[in-house]
């Protein structure tokens, strides 16, 4: 079983109004505080801050045993106070949650909050039956790395089997002190240097777990998957070879970034590649997610094809299921676009002694692109609605030309920098 695991704080919900509220409240009616209080920001600031930590900031001149038995009455107020006022949960929580369990994910909470306050979170969520253990340092007293490695221990997963789900550059190290995969909730509160995965909202984690951990089509060997590809099956097909041709393209170019970073020659241009990086992971995620998707699309519009032509639903289902069938292989091609752009920092900016892969993965992602702009169109023309159909021709044919251009264009400027 593989395991999803998640922060709270900027994750799941947003509590931090309701903490400022509280802290403050505490704060003010303690002499000791001498006036202190927080702003918002200042508190937002503190996510993902053990408790310890929070109190050091918040009144750094008192004894340590003082400030925490202030910031103890605190988060103990919090607590209180969430019980009545609970958070703002992000949107898509609840569902994605019933999904992922639904799948055979196993799930688990990893704060660094006090005792408690991921039970009164879990009360509020409406998801509680899915999450099947928790740990937090107000517990434990051990930063969130240790408590994510104990987490399996007492559960049996493999480090490999298990991702972390957070928002901050504090998640990301503890994921990578942990040796699990990082997905950076980027609608969240922090930032992230080089995470594994992407996500703009929570409602997109099942397809990157798709991208992550395989499964599925993607759990075949690459001679099985050849396999199946060679197969009278109708899926995989086209779609999904170009989703998974543009995911090797993107995975050359993080390769090449990989390679480069820590050059003393190339320091001064470590920022871009990291950020390059994390947009190469975030697109080979999506891609591979891309394979089933496309499979997924396609299974409906073949049963389409078996509906009698005089039936009078005929023409709307197969409408329908030829716009979702196009749609995915348009997501492919787009994304594979996105790599492209990608690749020509890597092959201008990378080290010289890697940038050939970059214009493999240029030319990777070029093929996939004509592949999926092919199985974007053969939806299209047999559409009955033709305003929609040229419409999505005529955007696939504008892109298809730039960035088709410009992968030839990273082709060959690198073919002339090793002539």
């Amino acid at each position: 079983m593989n395991y999803v695991l998640f922060d709270i704080d900027g994750t799941l919900w947003d509590a931090v109004p309701q903490m400022h509220a509280s802290w403050n409240a505490v704060l003010e009616s303690r002499p000791e505080s001498a006036g202190r209080t927080l702003s918002l920001q200042e508190v937002y600031s503190l996510m993902g801050h053990t408790g310890e930590e929070i109190a050091a900031y918040t009144l750094p001149r008192l004894p340590e045993e003082l400030r925490m038995d202030i910031m103890s009455e605190a988060f103990a107020r919090e607590h209180e106070d969430l019980k009545t006022i609970p958070g703002t949960f992000y949107p898509g929580v609840g569902e994605t949650m019933r999904q992922l369990s639904a799948a055979g994910y196993g799930i688990g909470i990893i704060s660094n909050c006090q005792d408690g306050y991921i039970g009164i979170m879990l009360s509020h969520g409406g998801f509680r039956d899915f999450v099947i253990d928790s740990e937090c340092s107000g517990r434990t007293g051990l930063p969130k790395g240790d408590n994510i490695r104990l987490l399996l221990e007492r559960n049996h997963v493999p480090a490999d089997d298990a991702v972390y789900v957070g928002d901050t550059s504090m998640d990301e190290a503890a994921s990578r002190a942990a040796g699990v995969r990082f997905v950076f909730a980027s609608y969240g509160f922090g930032k992230a240097s080089c995470p594994d995965a992407v996500i703009r909202s929570i409602s997109e984690l099942p397809d990157v777990l798709t991208g992550l951990f395989g499964g599925g089509l993607l759990g075949e060997s690459s001679a099985e998957f050849t396999s199946l590809l060679a197969s009278p099956s109708s899926v995989p097909g086209g779609g999904g070879a170009s989703a998974l041709a543009g995911a090797i393209g993107a995975a050359l170019g993080d390769m090449v970034g990989e390679l480069t970073l820590g050059k003393k020659k190339y320091k001064d241009v470590e920022d871009e590649i990291r950020e390059a990086m994390t947009a190469a992971r975030d697109l080979r995620v999506r891609l591979l997610s891309c394979v089933e998707k496309d499979a997924a699309a396609f299974e409906p519009l073949s049963r389409a094809y078996g509906i009698p032509k005089d039936d009078p639903d005929r023409e709307r289902v197969m409408e329908a299921c030829l716009k979702d069938a196009a749609a995915v292989p348009a997501e492919i091609f787009d994304l594979c676009c996105e790599a492209i752009a990608i690749q020509k920092v890597f092959a201008e900016k990378g080290s010289r002694l890697m940038i050939s892969d970059a214009a493999t993965g240029a030319a990777l992602c070029r093929g996939a692109l004509y592949g999926a702009a092919m199985n974007v169109r053969v939806n299209t023309r047999l559409m009955k609605d033709r305003d929609y159909a040229e419409q999505l021709d005529r955007r696939i044919s504008d892109k298809l030309e730039t960035y088709a251009s410009l992968a030839q264009e990273i082709y060959t400027n690198v073919e002339q920098k090793l002539s």
